[in-house]
């Protein structure tokens, strides 16, 4: 994440520091601070057991539950943050706190979702729970092709009506915890749709699956697969997205928005946006996300995470062209996703951060009360704003 990078400053490499051990008596994980989401799930797997942590097994644990912890999880499981336990800090004093509900509770308030700012985070204690059956679950994959090679095909549905679809079939889901959903729309190429049930058993996910899918009957996908796999080692690796594996060693400019809602407005502009030649690299991708469900319903007050109202979060990836293609077009690359995520903003309630190559994506700083709680906690302990490089109280 560009939030472990600053010009000048000292950074404090945690790298090797990924012990990381599941207790399946009390349903518990200690995991060190340099931890990846990989490294937990590994823990995890053999007890079918999971925590509800990102998208993607090469994510570090911990600007992931500092910022709040978004992931395939979190409508069944909550946030990252909702299954935080507990917490081991070292502040800018050398100090080392213990950060729990009984211990120190307001930096464990802070830490849930309002940033690195206040210390090192050297430990993490989660609550793990059971996923899927026996760690299986169903997912299914529907492909739309809306490119003008298939435009013969008449009941090829056109980018724009792929989205529609998609919007209104999370809507109508939304009351199910245990569907998760996420759309890739790739630069000129298809639209992917896909439902990830994580029920208590798979007769129970594809029976869910197969009448929530009634919702996107109205187009006619190409694809259409209903299969169990593994949460740990097939969902989290291959589902994130179609063509993120090929291109993670790729340099790439992320951003994105959180919104309450998609209106026609805002689908019609990221289907602009992908239509056609663009200046972007292949794998260029936007992503739409259903959030919700159990994450939703935790109050606002009880962490310092202050954006449980969203219901989509749209990712805007693009994969810059090589050096050698001279920095004018990969210039063009970023001014593009730039570009969409301008057209994106008077439809969001909040804009995530730009993010530069190689770069996680930040939330934006929170506010209102939130924010007058965590700059009066982050006087009381980093007055001398030694940990000024990452995200801002503002």
């Amino acid at each position: 994440s560009q939030l472990s990078l600053a010009e000048g400053a000292l950074c404090i490499d945690l790298s090797r520091m990924r012990s990381a051990r599941c207790d399946a008596t009390t349903g518990t994980v200690v995991a060190q601070g340099g931890c990846l989401v990989g490294d937990v799930m590994s823990a995890c797997q053999p007890h079918a057991l999971a925590v509800p942590l990102g998208a993607h097994p090469g994510t570090g644990i911990g600007g992931l539950v500092l910022q709040g912890g978004h992931g395939w999880l979190e409508r069944s499981a909550g946030l990252a943050v909702d299954a935080l336990l507990s917490a081991q800090v070292v502040l800018a004093s050398g100090d080392i706190m213990r950060a729990s509900a009984d211990e120190n509770a307001d930096l464990f308030w802070a830490i849930r979702g309002g940033g690195g700012g206040f210390g090192v985070v050297t430990e993490f204690v989660f609550r793990a729970a059971p996923v899927g059956e026996a760690g299986q679950v169903q997912r299914i994959t529907k492909v739309y092709v809306p490119l003008k090679a298939f435009s013969a095909l008449r009941f090829q549905p056109s980018r724009l009506e792929c989205l529609r679809n998609f919007r209104d079939a999370c809507i109508a889901v939304d009351g199910v915890d245990e569907l998760a959903m996420e759309a890739v729309v790739l630069v000129g190429g298809p639209t992917i749709a896909s439902m990830v049930s994580f029920s208590s058993s798979l007769a129970r996910g594809e029976a869910a699956l197969k009448e929530h899918g009634r919702a996107f009957q109205k187009l006619r996908a190409v694809a259409n697969a209903l299969k169990p796999c593994s949460y740990h080692d097939g969902l989290m690796y291959d589902v994130f997205s179609p063509s993120m594996e090929a291109n993670l060693q790729s340099r790439y400019y992320r951003t994105g928005s959180l919104h309450e809602d998609l209106p026609d407005a805002a689908l019609k502009a990221i289907s602009d946006a992908t239509s056609g030649k663009q200046p972007c690299s292949k794998g260029t991708q936007v992503l739409i996300t259903l959030l919700g469900g159990k994450a939703k319903r935790v109050p606002d007050h009880a962490t310092a995470y202050a954006h449980r109202r969203a219901m989509f979060w749209v990712t805007i990836t693009t994969y810059l062209p090589p050096p050698k293609a001279g920095k004018g077009k990969r210039t063009d690359a970023i001014r593009w996703a730039e570009d969409l995520r301008a057209k994106l903003a008077p439809h969001a309630m909040h804009e995530s951060t730009s993010s530069g190559p190689h770069s996680g994506l930040a939330l934006p700083p929170p506010r209102g009360h939130h924010a007058e709680r965590l700059r009066d906690l982050k006087a009381r302990l980093d007055p001398a704003n030694v940990f000024s490089s990452v995200q801002p109280i503002a």
